[in-house]
């Protein structure tokens, strides 16, 4: 008797498991770059995707030309190749911004819609994206649905940070992640940095005189 009780337990317990495995997996599979850590400096980032094995790395520090240290790298995220681009504040080098971009395998973004929804909730529908699909009608091929250029199609609003998903200048389909604080960080690091670059010049400027 006591031995099938414990086998019932066992057996209930291994259920339960098994079903918080697939809900979780099914949720994170929708964000599997929330592997990161908001405030992380890009040196750490750039060594942990090493150390993962992620595909084509590409590491760029703040230039003359970027005010902006950023991190790439190729991923393969809901069964798409991707690229993702990790955004850092320009002096401090933080981790503010996430951008993942499907240029050619795109997933359907209702796809993308239902999961982000199952995680964060109910989305804001931009105006634009609602009364261009009533356009279509239900039968048109998948295609249409797809996001236009510049096109924010929905946005989660969650505390401390910023979801979007739409469209880039490209077409591409596009999930940025934007940490509220670390970006009026970095903008506000932007402006101090230009006001020390125009210093310099007219300090050059009077020293040619």
């Amino acid at each position: 008797m006591k031995n099938k009780k414990l086998y019932l337990l066992v057996l209930v317990l291994a259920l339960a498991l098994a079903l918080n495995f697939i809900q979780a997996t099914d949720v994170s599979a929708a964000a599997q770059f929330e592997d990161y850590k908001w405030g992380q400096r890009w040196i750490d980032t750039a060594n942990d995707l090493q150390e993962k094995g992620k595909d084509n790395i590409w590491c760029g520090q703040r230039s003359r030309w970027s005010n902006n240290a950023r991190v790439c790298y190729n991923d393969t995220i809901l069964g798409n190749r991707c690229s993702v681009t990790l955004n850092f504040t320009p002096e401090t080098e933080l981790l503010s911004s996430i951008e993942i971009e499907w240029a050619f395998s795109i997933p359907p973004p209702e796809d993308l819609i239902a999961r982000l929804t199952t995680k964060y909730g109910t989305p804001q529908k931009s105006k634009q994206y609602q009364k261009r699909l009533k356009r279509y009608q239900k039968t048109l091929i998948r295609n249409q649905k797809r996001f236009k250029q510049n096109e924010i199609g929905f946005t989660w609003v969650l505390p401390g940070f910023v979801v979007k998903l739409g469209g880039n200048e490209t077409g591409s389909t596009c999930l940025w992640y934007t940490n509220v604080k670390l970006t009026e960080k970095g903008v506000q690091e932007a402006k101090e940095l230009a006001a020390k670059a125009r210093a310099k010049e007219i300090a050059k400027d009077k020293n040619r005189f």
